[in-house]
């Protein structure tokens, strides 16, 4: 009876081992895959490595005692090597060792969409795992929505940025597309990537034309950022675009939400009382004419909009739940809309 008792005590105890091998090595190693960890690898013992994984919050306590057995059984122990990589937190240790066993610097892809601010940058880059703190990117960029910030490039960097007021952020310059950075890369390397791609981007827009009554390609682009936030659709753009300019023309506020929210760090589509009497000099609906700069990246479309924008009577609109745009000649055409909606 004994022997049987430890014989199953035996299988019981295999079975187990081997669905914690299972689960740690192929489904995860933690409850659901996290989010992106940046982990540096010093030394290439499976100690030490297992030891700084599990210190990054990449392995689980049991992962981490696994971890020397299953790059042994894999026969993968020499390709270990010290680096910097980003690895999901939890993530099975088949695909922890597949990214350590790369050679070289290990790269990420970063999708930074149109309309993103410097808020949103930041979030992103933390989602990617190459930051930790909103603040070291703000100590590059600059702080949003302020006149006195320092940001760490110039023109003696970048000659176009000449035509950014002093104490502004580099909002509305770092360019909204998808980039591939070093896995090591400092947020320094990143606005300096961003910002050579705003340099070619926009070398032929920034040699146009200005529309009448903008007087710089700095105007273009903070009235391109309000475009951008307010509308979808390149024929909307352009509408709004002109739009904007009849209203700065004849002296009207923009009033465009998107600017409050940018002054106070809100979001959302709907803006408070409170929030629109805000004193803040990127706040359209206190202060006539353009915001004091960008309130966030536009994408080309948008500042080609504003390049170019498509004559039109109206100037009232609103943007509809789905996008849809709804515009109006006169304030009363524009209440009327906001009943309906």
């Amino acid at each position: 009876m004994r022997k049987r008792t430890r014989i199953l005590f035996f299988l019981t105890g295999i079975v187990g081992l081997s669905a914690l091998w299972v689960v740690l090595t192929i489904v995860g190693n933690g409850r659901s895959v996290g989010p992106v960890q940046r982990v540096v690898i010093i030394s290439s013992t499976t100690a030490d490595v297992a030891a700084s994984l599990k210190a990054s919050g990449v392995l689980s306590s049991s992962a981490q005692i696994l971890f020397p057995f299953f790059v042994r059984f894999q026969g993968t122990e020499d390709g270990l090597h010290p680096g910097t990589f980003l690895i999901p937190a939890h993530a099975p240790l088949r695909q922890v060792v597949r990214i350590l066993l790369q050679h070289g610097r290990t790269e990420t892809r970063v999708t930074i969409p149109e309309g993103s601010s410097l808020r949103d940058l930041a979030t992103i880059l933390q989602k990617a795992g190459l930051v930790t703190r909103t603040e070291d990117v703000i100590a590059v960029t600059g702080t949003p929505a302020s006149e006195q910030t320092e940001t760490v490039f110039g023109e003696k960097a970048f000659s176009y940025l000449a035509g950014k007021p002093q104490g502004i952020s580099l909002e509305g310059y770092l360019f909204p597309d998808t980039y591939r950075f070093f896995a090591d890369a400092s947020v320094r390397d990143v606005a300096q990537k961003m910002l050579e791609t705003f340099d070619v981007k926009t070398k032929d827009l920034r040699a146009e034309p200005l529309p009448y009554p903008l007087h710089s390609f700095y105007d273009v682009l903070t009235l391109a950022s309000v475009v951008e936030a307010e509308v979808r659709g390149a024929e909307d753009q352009r509408r709004v675009a002109d739009l904007f300019l009849r209203r700065i023309t004849a002296g009207m506020p923009l009033q465009a939400d998107s600017t409050v929210q940018y002054a106070s760090g809100a979001s959302g589509r709907f803006t408070t009382a409170a929030d629109r009497e805000s004193q803040s000099l990127w706040n359209t609906y206190q202060h006539p004419g353009l915001p004091r700069g960008p309130i966030a990246s536009p994408g080309l479309e948008a500042i080609r909009a504003v390049l170019h924008p498509t004559p039109n009577d109206a100037l009232y609109f609103l943007t509809g739940p789905d996008g849809t745009v709804y515009y109006a000649k006169t304030l009363e055409e524009h209440v009327a809309n906001k009943r309906h909606l």
